[in-house]
């Protein structure tokens, strides 16, 4: 089975030797050229990336990825085998033999749950509006988005390795459900930080998707591999 690894990056770095890793220059559209893949080619949400982060990767991979399996990392962050080494496309294709998706191995918060979490360092009226939009658009998915915040454990980093069937799937279900958010909140007043809200607000809606009951999940440590 092909097998294509996009690696988010917003500047140059040393990329893993295996071929299936690509890297793709996220919010292209609003910086430097760097001579990789470019996420403002095509259908595209590059102009974006400064609310989106690497979704506008995520994003391109879903309207242009050809491959069987297609995965998002970040050019500091991979998934790792138990012996300290970057997943390799042996690895994944025999994982996604018995699993549906990898998704990054979940992180526990310092705080009563992910909802408090949120509150405490973000603007808590975004996440109310995206539980709003789900229980409008997908009310199947309350539960399991309600479970996830009421609970402490996380997926960072928007990362996830899955066929393209699966991958699409969720793209689908994500990109809905968070450009209707897109609509319904204002940003305009947000410092540099909180402006990335999408970036964060998807983080957490990725457990809620994964662990509705549909996909069986195979949850990998990611470790940062590489300076800043």
């Amino acid at each position: 089975m092909e097998t294509k690894i996009y690696v988010c990056t917003h500047k140059k770095f040393i990329k893993p030797k295996e071929d299936i890793y690509v890297p793709i220059r996220v919010g292209s559209a609003l910086g430097d050229d760097f001579g990789y893949l470019r996420d403002d080619e095509g259908d595209n949400i590059s102009f974006k990336n400064g609310s989106f982060c690497e979704l506008t990767g995520v994003y391109w991979v879903w309207k242009h990825a050809k491959s069987d399996i297609v995965g998002i990392c970040h050019y500091r962050r991979y998934f790792m085998t138990e012996n300290k080494a970057i997943l390799s496309a042996a690895d994944m294709t025999e994982y996604l033999k018995e699993y549906d998706a990898i998704i990054p191995a979940g992180q526990a918060v310092p705080a009563e749950s992910l909802w408090e979490q949120y509150k405490n360092w973000h603007n808590i009226s975004d996440l109310e509006i995206t539980r709003e939009v789900i229980s409008e658009k997908y009310p199947d998915y309350l539960e399991s988005f309600d479970r996830v915040m009421n609970d402490r454990i996380i997926s960072v980093g928007n990362m996830l390795i899955a066929t393209k069937k699966v991958y699409d799937g969720y793209c689908s279900w994500l990109f809905d459900i968070i450009f209707e958010v897109e609509k319904r909140v204002d940003i305009s007043k947000y410092d540099s930080y909180q402006y990335r809200l999408f970036g964060f607000i998807t983080e957490r809606l990725m457990r809620g998707f994964f662990l509705n009951g549909e996909y069986k999940v195979k949850e990998i440590r990611v470790e940062m591999v590489a300076p800043d």
